[in-house]
């Protein structure tokens, strides 16, 4: 093992203190090796993209799944036969959250058939129904109007 001397050492320690200031003085330069990171969520969007932001994406996203709901519902065997009784689930809207018995897709083949809506995201505005196996306490919190 070599020891050093005591000058060396204070030689290095000057001269690793020197370079620790010109890495800092090139970090916080604006030109430096580190360019500015924009936002990623606008970067990925397309320039041409028809939606001014998330939101207006969800909610054509939502219309888009009520109109294929609407349609579907209006196809289906058991819809209002005619003569004024409308089915059992009538103005019930569902939201079904993780894992449930029946499955989702069972749900919403009952709501379809029976006269009620499922909505594949939650909206306090739109939801009457949570379906769960277990609600954890912070979305209980969410959930609340």
């Amino acid at each position: 093992m070599a020891f050093e001397s005591p000058s060396h050492t204070a030689a290095s320690s000057s001269s690793s203190a020197s370079g620790n200031a010109k890495k800092r003085k090139t970090m916080s330069d604006s030109s430096g090796p580190f360019p500015r990171i924009r936002n990623p969520r606008n970067s990925l969007r397309p320039k041409n993209s028809p939606f001014a932001d998330f939101g207006s994406y969800m909610v054509e996203k939502n219309k888009k799944l009520r109109e294929q709901f609407d349609s579907a519902a209006s196809t289906s065997s058991l819809q209002d036969s005619g003569d004024g009784k409308k089915g059992i689930f009538h103005g019930v809207s569902i939201f079904v959250d993780g894992f449930t018995v029946p499955s989702s897709q069972e749900l919403k083949a009952y709501m379809l058939k029976h006269g009620g809506r499922f909505e594949n995201y939650f909206s306090t505005h739109t939801v009457t129904h949570i379906i769960c196996s277990h609600l954890p306490d912070g979305k209980k919190r969410n959930f609340r109007y």
